[in-house]
């Protein structure tokens, strides 16, 4: 058994309260009764699941709860959106209607709306990202809108992010993004040697499972960003 104790500050007695010694005493403490408390919730249960997994999996887990959340959030809040339009990709028909049955074939950074930064983008420019579009495409909203049973961007949506925050799922995609080039200079190339190879460098780090990457830099490098590179 498990007793917490709890520190508790009673405030100071009201002026028309009776002297210390005028007090009286008109009932006595009941007895203690022992109960027994269940701990119960999402995040009672996310703590519980993170216990019973290792630690490699203790931010996936986190992830998918975080997921999990913004979906009940959304849920509870489809009436008050408030996102910054100006910061919004543009979301055309053939994005919309989208198979999430098919969601090999998607573009996941376009179903976050996160095509100009696609592998540059951070964990946090996609939860960001992941939260935004929760709230303008969950279900509840829609069907709030008159469009009933229609959550299969929502479903997109949800893979994208599973794909974007595990790390190894993440570099699998990236490794066969056809928006992101795959040419390497041959070597003949003229011009600058740092302006030729440093978005080479800076381009296949992204399979890097060590982080940060240091950067190619320039000839101006100093000796210490040139040992750190290598």
């Amino acid at each position: 058994m498990t007793f917490v104790p709890f520190e508790i500050t009673l405030s100071a007695a009201p002026e028309t309260a009776p002297a210390p010694g005028a007090a009286k005493v008109h009932a006595s403490l009941s007895a203690p009764v022992q109960r027994e408390v269940s701990p119960i919730g999402v995040y009672v249960q996310h703590y519980l699941r993170r216990l019973e997994k290792n630690d490699a999996s203790d931010r996936t887990d986190h992830l998918q709860h975080h997921a999990d959340h913004e979906a009940a959030e959304a849920a509870n809040a489809v009436n008050d959106l408030s996102l910054d339009d100006d910061e919004e990709e543009e979301e055309d028909a053939d994005l919309l209607s989208l198979d999430p049955k098919e969601w090999k074939q998607q573009d996941h950074y376009q179903v976050l709306g996160l095509s100009k930064l696609r592998y540059r983008a951070t964990l946090e420019d996609i939860i960001k990202s992941h939260r935004k579009k929760v709230l303008r495409h969950h279900p509840d909203k829609k069907a709030a809108q008159g469009h009933l049973n229609d959550d299969r961007f929502f479903k997109c949506i949800q893979k994208a992010f599973d794909i974007l925050t595990d790390d190894e799922k993440r570099r699998q995609w990236d490794s066969v993004d056809p928006e992101v080039s795959t040419d390497i200079p041959t070597g003949k190339e003229k011009g600058d040697f740092f302006a030729v190879y440093a978005p080479v460098f800076e381009r296949e780090s992204r399979f890097s499972k060590v982080t940060p990457v240091p950067v190619l830099g320039d000839a101006e490098a100093a000796r210490d960003d040139v040992e750190a590179f290598y």
